[in-house]
């Protein structure tokens, strides 16, 4: 998500443009020096673009952000910036502001980097900030072990066990059962080992950690698929209706809103890769040497497809593809 912060002024009573939000709270404070200061003012100065990055990722444990700030506040030893420091963001799209809809939060700013003087007495910046959960992800090592229902142990691990945090949790139920010893592990690092080893009803083993806006979550990626889908995205570059009067061309915020702005494709497919991965065809043998047992687990990807949920209708193959199918 890409916040451009020249859009400070305060609009309640309608959208503009697509994307459009209002930053009403972006405020750095030290628990060093008790200070709290505002950088509303700092995050644009004519002839740059400055802005508030924020960025959620299923394949991250955490939302992590970026604040780019111009300023001649000295703020750096005001403060002090000196990595101790905290940043409330509270931004939200006109019309939307129900709980869902706006970000307020509290995050950790861990970096400054590229910073530079840009003239006039200014100097620009970066801050990197990150979810307070990742600062006592970094300072809690687990020596222990854990054992039960894996969808359990995840409750423990977001929560007193773990990271502690009273956010939201979103957790799918497992059906399988596991037993480990966490060598000195952080909390995410056992929540991705047990993640790796999980099971939903439907036999799929797709789950995975991550954070959003709404809270922590442990879930797979088959029950996300048989979610509604939230919104559509199309390349269509007819952003304008007519008006039922005039005829005359109007803006379509809803429309604007559908428009893809860029897509990049960076690799196709490769079938040698895709056939050595086992992504077509693959047989599993496992032997457990306490119970003496032996098992053999085949896949078959077209026979598969039908038993699994999927954001496609259609399996990546042919029926007259070629592959061993084992």
């Amino acid at each position: 998500m890409a916040v451009d912060d020249t859009q400070t002024q305060t609009v309640t009573d309608g959208l503009q443009y697509a994307g459009q939000v209002i930053i009403e709270t972006a405020d750095i404070f030290s628990k060093v020096s008790d200070i709290k200061q505002s950088i509303l003012g700092q995050l644009h100065q004519s002839g740059t673009t400055q802005s508030i990055h924020i960025y959620e990722d299923i394949l991250c444990p955490f939302i992590t952000g970026v604040v780019n700030v111009e300023e001649s506040l000295s703020l750096s030893n005001f403060l002090p910036l000196v990595g101790e420091e905290y940043i409330h963001l509270k931004i939200y799209t006109p019309t939307l502001t129900g709980e869902a809809n706006v970000i307020d939060r509290i995050f950790y700013i861990y970096n400054i980097l590229d910073m530079k003087d840009t003239g006039n007495s200014s100097v620009y910046y970066q801050l990197q900030f990150i979810s307070l959960e990742a600062v006592v992800n970094a300072n809690t090592k687990l020596s222990r072990g854990f054992e039960g229902k894996i969808s359990d142990i995840a409750i423990q691990l977001m929560g007193e066990d773990g990271l502690g945090t009273g956010k939201k949790k979103f957790i799918e139920q497992t059906i399988n059962r596991t037993k480990f010893v966490a060598n000195y592990w952080s909390p995410v690092k056992c929540l991705m080992y047990i993640a790796s080893t999980s099971i939903n009803k439907n036999g799929s083993p797709t789950f995975l950690y991550f954070e959003n806006r709404f809270g922590l979550n442990f879930m797979s990626l088959d029950s996300m698929y048989a979610q509604k889908h939230k919104h559509v995205f199309n390349q269509s570059i007819f952003l304008k209706s007519s008006d039922v009067n005039t005829g005359a061309a109007v803006r379509d915020i809803n429309k604007e809103y559908e428009k893809i702005l860029n897509v990049e494709v960076p690799r196709g497919f490769n079938y040698l890769d895709r056939a050595d991965a086992g992504m077509y065809g693959s047989r599993i043998l496992t032997v457990d040497p306490t119970s003496k047992q032996f098992a053999s687990v085949a896949f078959n990807v077209l026979t598969n497809f039908s038993k699994r949920n999927h954001l496609n209708s259609w399996p990546l193959l042919s029926k007259n593809a070629v592959f061993a199918d084992t």
